[in-house]
């Protein structure tokens, strides 16, 4: 079983600074610069916004899954799974990394429900699905990095309905079959 060179804890990213426990953080990545195995101590959304890599990802059981990301692909890495991008040779990922304390959710969203996508499970958002979740997680930053009064509750609320979104999009693609999958790109 691969095992997480490193761990990224709420500390790495001044979680627990932030008005809510999110942060937003953008990376290009190249195949000089790999990302190794690793685990957090919160939850990560990856927006794939350009580029293309393999991700693996490796539960707790030491069950591996394996596939290509490309643009508009969505994935969710919950805390303590562990996981890592791969490029080619001269091949590069962009994304934006959207992580956050599972607890600041409560219960709006479970773990059991099935609209939370599980290790392994990727979405394939639409062009204007993407354009959406990039705008929110444009304003999450921004309340993040300039924060007043009402920003904690801005970056939460946001935080919600970017998930919702993917959500929704997961439900389409994986439990209505080709027919919803087909009607979602129009």
């Amino acid at each position: 079983m691969e095992k997480a060179e490193w761990v990224f804890t709420n500390l790495h990213f001044r979680m627990q600074t932030a008005p809510a426990p999110i942060r937003v953080l953008y990376y290009r990545y190249t195949c000089e610069r790999p990302v190794v195995m690793h685990t957090h101590e919160f939850s990560e959304l990856v927006l794939v916004t350009g580029g293309c890599a393999r991700h693996t990802a490796v539960s707790a059981d030491g069950e591996k899954f394996t596939r290509i990301l490309s643009r508009g692909d969505v994935l969710l890495i919950h805390e303590g799974e562990a996981h890592d991008f791969r490029l080619e040779p001269g091949g590069e990922l962009e994304i934006c990394n959207v992580v956050y304390s599972p607890q600041v959710l409560g219960q709006l969203f479970r773990r059991d429900d099935p609209a939370v996508f599980r290790l392994g499970e990727t979405v394939q958002l639409t062009g204007e699905q993407l354009e959406r979740t990039g705008e929110y997680a444009r304003t999450i930053y921004e309340e993040g990095s300039h924060p007043h009064d009402g920003s904690a509750a801005m970056q939460i609320l946001l935080l919600g309905a970017l998930l919702t979104v993917v959500g929704r999009q997961f439900l389409e693609t994986h439990f209505s079959g080709p027919a919803a999958a087909d009607k979602a790109e129009k």
